[in-house]
């Protein structure tokens, strides 16, 4: 973890002796990145995001990563991705942040006949229905306000989490088997139109929710080009523009992903005033 990172560590992990927390470490220092990973056998690598750096450098510090894993032996690794590299020529702005990322692996994996490794490509994440809707429904609005026609399966980011720390854990037979070398696109158990979405969380926050459609164009003024392509982009393609897979995860997990209904109760506080 970086400075900020490690003292947002849930302190039932900074209190587990069996956690070890790691502080200074920066994406962008590969030795710094090579020491840190020295002895280690699995590592999950997450695609960073700093604001302040913005989007261009991350599939730099993505690469710096697994350049330092393979060089300090790293058996397996993890790498937590993005479902966008299936349209790199229309997304552009957020393919770039992860396809190096997935050819680096793939051409050092080539290379070291040792290395696993594995992407979870993840989906579209349940925190951006907090992100976006929260505020307004904490001030006691009673709909959501979003373009009319994308589709999405709602993917837990803590189910991410978990498919992660089981490839970790599977036999080295198991994981060649099944896993090396592999893709897996994570989503949720069920695809949802914001007009189901905003009946799910209305059943959440105790009132009825509708969704009220926004021109897209006014929507996507004032936002990063990333996330405007992004948008057009799930408007254009409707249901299938982000992939939904729900069995994919299941055999790691041991269950089927969660739910909206059962993420948005865990996160009801984000709904509701506070």
């Amino acid at each position: 973890f970086r400075g900020d990172e490690a003292r947002g560590t849930p302190k039932e992990l900074r209190d587990d002796p069996r956690v070890e927390t790691l502080v200074g470490v920066d994406a962008a220092d590969i030795f710094a990145l090579r020491d840190s990973l020295s002895g280690v056998d699995s590592a999950v690598l997450v695609t960073p995001h700093d604001a302040s750096r913005g989007f261009d450098l991350d599939a730099k510090l993505s690469g710096n990563m697994v350049r330092a894993a393979a060089g300090a032996g790293v058996q397996r690794i993890v790498h937590v991705g993005s479902w966008t590299v299936k349209a790199p020529a229309r997304l552009p702005g957020l393919a770039s942040r992860f396809q190096p990322t997935e050819e680096l692996l793939a051409e050092i994996g080539a290379q070291v006949d040792a290395l696993e490794w594995a992407v979870l490509r993840g989906g579209y994440f349940m925190n951006n229905l907090a992100a976006m809707f929260g505020p307004p429904l904490q001030k006691g609005a009673e709909s959501i306000a979003f373009p009319k026609g994308v589709v999405v399966a709602p993917c837990d980011v803590r189910d991410i989490g978990d498919a992660a720390a089981a490839l970790c854990l599977l036999p080295r037979a198991d994981f060649l088997a099944s896993y090396q070398a592999r893709a897996l696109e994570c989503s949720g158990p069920e695809e949802l139109d914001f007009d189901q979405i905003a009946e799910e969380l209305g059943k959440v926050v105790g009132r009825g929710l509708r969704h009220r459609e926004v021109d897209l164009d006014a929507w996507c003024e004032g936002k990063p080009p990333a996330i405007q392509e992004l948008l057009r982009y799930m408007v254009a393609e409707g249901r299938g523009a982000v992939p939904f897979e729900p069995e994919t995860l299941v055999p790691l997990l041991r269950r089927k992903p969660r739910s909206l209904r059962e993420w948005a109760e865990d996160h009801k506080s984000a709904f509701l005033a506070p």
